[in-house]
């Protein structure tokens, strides 16, 4: 029996647009069903709740799982596919390729338990399309009590995440493609620097020697000759290193802690106390806190910011650098510091000193690898301080500005995401 017109008897098959017309003009009269005014109250509430829902649905209903399914499920059966054929078909017929294997066991659990189902992100390959597919399921199936008080069918809500999850698997691959090239390439990295150390660790042994054994004898021209090959020697040694560690901050990382900062200022003023006394140079640092981040990269962070102020020094000025920190609310911070939503709450570690400065025009160049605002000769070093630097912020999610005049000394200020807990 075809119902292409509603009387008040068949309401519960209104709406449900084109499955809505497909239900209503399809012959139940030839499927175990029967025509629809033979069909007990509880599958008709059954109908009307799919066939109005927006949320994918497909309804098995006897003994047969004759099936019965909404607008919304109608793209799962693919195209071409099982569709429109599905429709009053059983689910034998209509999912062969699944029925024995996943289905049947499934629905005879419901029928047993009287308990839902529900499974994520589940591989269920199906035959639509032309062949069978790997596809992914988010889904819940639902006993649905007749009047008899038995399970008189089962409610499928279905929702394929296939695409989400070979999004996640395709994400996974370059990651892992990812890491692996960053150990390869670390490894070349630390292969190379050895290779590159040791005719250098050569040259500077046989600098020694010479100036050990024939120092005496050599012409002022001379020595002046061997101390610029130390010299230079030297300064491509530590520059080697730097890279090494710019290297290894890139592609290595330990699990990130809460970090009392004062303590791990300690052990860095420790290890420049030399360098501090022979600039005669007043640290003041107040409370700190902590933060949330890798101990050996933010003790690197504090010992190139002081190590980069002891350098900048003015001549006959008492040398002062002042550690602090205060808190930031996220409405607070620079317009250029755009941290993920979730981060609201910041932490700022200023580091500021009264040495030589830099033009406000030099302030983001200064982080560039190798931009130099002064002579090698007059101020030496790698090139590669602030760019170390740098890369423990971002390494940290987060955000480092500078802010200096010329003879007016610089303050580098260091916002980090504060982790509570």
């Amino acid at each position: 029996m075809q119902l292409s017109t509603l009387s008040s008897e068949f309401t519960f098959l209104a709406g449900g647009g084109e499955m809505g017309q497909l239900v209503r003009t399809h012959n139940w009269q030839q499927t175990p069903l029967g025509p629809p005014q033979q069909w007990p109250q509880s599958l008709r509430s059954m109908v009307s709740l799919v066939l109005l829902s927006k949320f994918p649905m497909m309804l098995f209903w006897g003994k047969s799982y004759t099936q019965l399914y909404n607008d919304a499920y109608r793209p799962s059966l693919g195209q071409p596919g099982k569709h429109p054929q599905a429709l009053g078909q059983s689910g034998p017929d209509c999912w062969p390729e699944i029925w024995n294997d996943f289905a049947q066991p499934l629905f005879d659990q419901i029928a047993r338990t009287r308990e839902a189902i529900l499974s994520e992100d589940q591989l269920v390959p199906i035959h639509r399309n032309g062949r069978v597919e790997d596809a992914y399921w988010t889904y819940t199936y639902l006993p649905v009590i007749d009047e008899t008080g038995q399970v008189g069918g089962i409610l499928a809500i279905v929702h394929e995440t296939t695409q989400k999850v070979e999004n996640v698997q395709a994400l996974q691959q370059s990651r892992a493609e990812l890491e692996q090239a960053n150990a390869n390439l670390q490894m070349f990295v630390t292969a190379a620097s050895h290779d590159l150390q040791e005719p250098l660790r050569k040259i500077r042994e046989f600098g020694s020697l010479l100036r050990t054994s024939y120092g005496a004898g050599l012409s002022e021209q001379a020595s002046e000759l061997l101390t610029r090959m130390e010299t230079v020697a030297g300064r491509m040694s530590a520059l080697i290193r730097d890279l090494l560690t710019y290297s290894r901050l890139t592609t290595h990382g330990q699990p990130f802690r809460h970090q009392p900062l004062n303590s791990l200022l300690e052990r860095v003023l420790g290890d420049l106390e030399p360098l501090v006394q022979e600039k005669q140079a007043l640290v003041e640092v107040g409370p700190l806190g902590t933060a949330y981040g890798d101990s050996a990269q933010l003790e690197l962070l504090f010992r190139n910011l002081i190590s980069n102020a002891l350098k900048f020094t003015k001549p006959d000025v008492t040398s002062c650098i002042t550690i602090s920190s205060r808190l930031l609310n996220r409405s607070e911070l620079p317009t250029t510091y755009q941290p993920p939503a979730y981060e609201t709450q910041f932490q700022v570690i200023d580091v500021s000193d009264n040495g030589i400065g830099f033009e406000p025009g030099q302030a983001e160049r200064i982080f560039d690898a190798f931009y130099r605002l002064h002579s090698q000769r007059k101020y030496p070093g790698t090139g590669i301080g602030l760019s170390l630097v740098k890369r423990v912020v971002e390494n940290h999610r987060g955000y480092i500005q500078a802010h200096g005049q010329t003879d007016h000394g610089a303050t580098f200020s260091v916002y980090l995401p504060l982790h509570e807990g």
